[in-house]
């Protein structure tokens, strides 16, 4: 397959000029209804972060039950909802074929999500700086 129809959406301010960002889509802040409406309809939700420590846009696209594939930097392995696929941040070369994979099988890598809102997800958060705070002498 040549998935000459899927379209990137870059949601958030892009760090390069647009120049680069040729057929690409930039939402720089879209309001919760078009946040849900592209989470819903996502052919697939990519999150190359870095830094993020926990994930939460993770498990807003895992409600709509979108597959979903995050970067194995920082904790998203950890707190991300299940059915997330992973790669390193510096392997596009991994990314693209998880990409295809997820696009040929999109049932095949449906997420799920036990958060049912940002109070769950508060807690959750909670709950990982209460056990990071109470084993970071163990860590060190």
């Amino acid at each position: 397959p040549t998935f000459e129809n899927v379209r990137l959406v870059l949601v958030g301010k892009p760090n390069i000029p647009s120049s680069a960002l040729k057929d690409v889509t930039v939402l720089d802040r879209p309001n919760d209804r078009a946040l849900a409406a592209l989470y819903k309809n996502a052919a697939a939700f990519l999150y190359p972060s870095w830094y993020e420590g926990f994930g939460l846009p993770l498990h807003e696209a895992a409600q709509f039950h979108t597959p979903c594939l995050a970067s194995t930097a920082s904790a998203l392995p950890e707190t991300a909802p299940k059915g997330t696929q992973f790669a390193p941040p510096a392997k596009p070369h991994l990314w693209a074929a998880a990409i295809k994979e997820i696009l040929k099988e999109p049932t095949r890598f449906r997420t799920e999500t036990e958060l049912g809102g940002w109070e769950e997800a508060g807690g959750m958060v909670g709950t990982w700086y209460r056990t990071w705070y109470q084993n970071r002498d163990a860590q060190t």
